[in-house]
């Protein structure tokens, strides 16, 4: 089930990032649709990327091998860019996605016990959970904050 947030962000929040460029990966569905349209209520203009893939196409090593390299990457990133003003964040989501939603209909037995053990005893909102916090650490409150990857998963890192 994919669930999409009808709460409405604060009036003054929609200029927040009025002149920001922003770049979304996997803008059209899940939790990069959720950022993209977080993004855009707070002023951004935001270009969508995707790249389509079957899910059975997608493997484990892939994934791991690329999700290291983006935390490399904003690493780097942020200590080339930053004397230039640029900031470099990645984040760790867990949000209902379509792959989620996926597997959550065909396995209900372990799904619901690998909800059991986040903390916070749910499965995000793609948009109010996952998408706002983005849009907030490109503001400039957050401005202090680069080359980190920030999980936004219920504490479901805790589990490591």
């Amino acid at each position: 089930m994919t669930t999409t947030s009808t709460t409405t962000f604060p009036a003054r929040a929609a200029a927040r990032l009025s002149g920001k460029v922003a770049v979304v990966t996997g803008a059209g569905q899940g939790v990069g649709r959720g950022i993209a349209l977080a993004l855009a209520e707070s002023g951004a203009a935001v270009v969508p990327l995707a790249e389509p893939m079957p899910l059975d196409e997608y493997s484990d090593a892939a994934f791991r091998t690329a999700r290291e390299a983006i935390r490399s990457l904003t690493r780097a990133s942020a200590c080339e860019w930053g004397p230039d003003g640029i900031r470099a964040l990645a984040v760790a989501p867990h949000a209902h996605s379509p792959g989620l939603d996926w597997w959550m209909r065909h396995n209900r037995e372990e799904a619901e016990q690998f909800i059991a053990r986040v903390p916070a005893g749910r499965v995000s909102d793609h948009v109010a959970d996952i998408g706002r916090p983005v849009a907030w650490l490109c503001t400039a409150e957050a401005s202090y904050l680069t080359g980190v990857t920030i999980p936004l998963d219920g504490g479901q890192t805790r589990w490591g």
